[in-house]
């Protein structure tokens, strides 16, 4: 998750509008100073599976401003011996960055904004023979926030693997995968109204992803690294693209650009091809027949910045320990 900012507190909350002011005015400004970017909470969930029906129900992480409700309900039929559909529709938190997992105020006016929820869902196929397969996906996310443009997007997914190598308890397998996105307004910035979320609108990567599993009776260890590359379009974006408390804000910067040309009214388009990687890892302890304790780590430069992310959890079953 991103904790910090995008550029620094001239691009932040209506911060823009202070910096806009002092170089019509040609004084030095004086910036609001924002709280440090941070948050925590405990997202409390609860999750059904069988072999079709995999249902969670939970909420947003509680002490992370008004908690929201999150669900997923999927479906994973076997068409055939080596071919299986799924089909899911769920609502979940942006975790992109601060602004839009947990929200914040406005340093200029205390307001809040952010916390996004994306609601959508998709289909898709896969077919597995021996470990070795190839699927493909198609997603429509719909996104809304507190004081925040509302977006959506489309993403096709598709990919295929080869198993290197097999034992009883671990599998190592290495393939390809094409991913693209679109999405209707550029929301990856952090003055007010941005959803702090990357949304280009238009990406696609091809990445040669590797993964590794190992399972027994204790552990459960999970590994994967994709090197690829990426090329992605972000579009021309207001500063304020939306703000419902004071729809002035926009156009003061505007009238305030046409007085002097070095203020900035909007963000530039952006264009960008070139390498990107991730990485992942989990291990889980079983401590009980139904509980188990451990960790996931993740980082990832695919998209317009670098993501690191870390989970201490503990994942507690219900029901036959078989």
């Amino acid at each position: 998750m991103r904790l910090g900012f995008r550029d620094s507190l001239q691009r932040f909350g209506r911060d823009a509008t202070i910096e806009a002011e002092s170089i019509v005015n040609a004084v030095a400004a004086q910036f609001v100073q924002a709280d440090t970017q941070r948050a925590a909470g405990v997202a409390p969930a609860v999750g059904y599976a069988d072999k079709v029906v995999q249902a969670e129900a939970g909420t947003t992480p509680l002490g992370f401003g008004q908690a929201k409700a999150a669900w997923r309900v999927a479906v994973t039929p076997q068409l055939s011996s080596n071919v299986s559909a799924r089909a899911w529709f769920e609502r979940k938190p942006v975790t992109d960055s601060v602004v839009a997992y947990a929200g914040t105020r406005d340093p200029v006016t205390g307001e809040l904004w952010g916390h996004v929820m994306r609601t959508g869902g998709g289909a898709g196929l896969s077919y597995d023979r021996d470990g070795n397969g190839a699927y493909g996906d198609v997603t429509y996310n719909s996104y809304a926030g507190t004081a925040v443009q509302s977006n959506h997007n489309v993403e096709a997914n598709v990919g295929a693997y080869l198993r290197l190598h097999h034992t009883e308890h671990s599998n190592l397998t290495a393939g390809f995968n094409l991913n693209y996105q679109s999405y209707a307004n550029d929301q990856d910035y952090f003055t007010y109204g941005m959803g702090g979320y990357f949304s280009p609108q238009s990406f696609l990567a091809v990445g040669f992803p590797i993964n590794y599993t190992f399972h027994n009776d204790r552990f459960d260890i999970k590994g994967s690294a994709t090197p690829g590359f990426q090329s992605f379009l972000q579009d021309q974006a207001n500063l304020y693209p939306t703000d419902p408390t004071d729809p002035t804000a926009q156009a003061v910067l505007d009238t305030l650009k046409a007085k002097d040309s070095d203020v900035r009214s909007y963000y530039d388009s952006l264009s960008e091809t070139g390498f990107a990687w991730s990485a992942a890892g989990s291990i889980y302890y079983r401590v009980a027949p139904l509980t188990r304790v451990g960790g996931e780590v993740s980082y990832n430069t695919f998209g317009s910045f670098d993501e690191f992310r870390a989970l201490l959890g503990i994942r507690q079953a219900l029901g036959s320990s078989k």
